[in-house]
């Protein structure tokens, strides 16, 4: 099953890899913060420059050989890959990432995907810790990943 989330800040959404096996793993990333006001006329609607930018990363994305829808509205589908081809891809689309209004600090970023890796372990799912600026990935396993992702990203302190 295919996992949907919140688009985060573009610096950590889609950057989210493993530090290495080929499995195929899945980046999960917590939700993003609310969109600038003159961002969008309605909840869950983007600016349609951003939602342009994020379909030419997809489409980049899926040129290097990663398994990635476009996003719709403010949901995107997490890539599928083996990390070095993820790692790979996103590195060759990097000039095409857009950088999100209002994203949070890259450190603060970094020390709440630590204490959801922290949370999801104390669940007893097994991830791998954070890098700096690519967070991590989080393996297939359904609803109850799904569940515990959520309740995790909710306890995290946000950025």
């Amino acid at each position: 099953m295919r996992r949907a989330l919140l688009l985060a800040p573009l610096a950590a959404l889609l950057t989210l890899t493993a530090c290495g096996g080929a499995a195929q793993e899945t980046a999960v990333t917590s939700a993003a913060p609310a969109a600038p006001e003159n961002a969008a006329t309605r909840p869950g609607v983007l600016d349609p420059a951003f939602q342009e930018a994020m379909l030419k990363y997809a489409a980049c994305m899926r040129e290097n050989g990663v398994d990635m829808p476009d996003p719709q509205g403010n949901v995107a589908q997490a890539p599928k890959a083996p990390a070095d081809v993820l790692e790979k891809a996103q590195k060759a689309c990097e000039s095409l990432r857009p950088a999100q209004a209002g994203a949070p600090d890259a450190e603060a970023q970094y020390q709440r995907n630590v204490a959801i890796a922290k949370c999801l372990r104390e669940k007893g799912i097994d991830v791998p810790d954070p890098r700096r600026g690519q967070g991590f990935p989080i393996p297939e396993g359904g609803d109850e990943v799904l569940a515990a992702m959520r309740e995790c990203s909710s306890k995290a302190p946000r950025p």
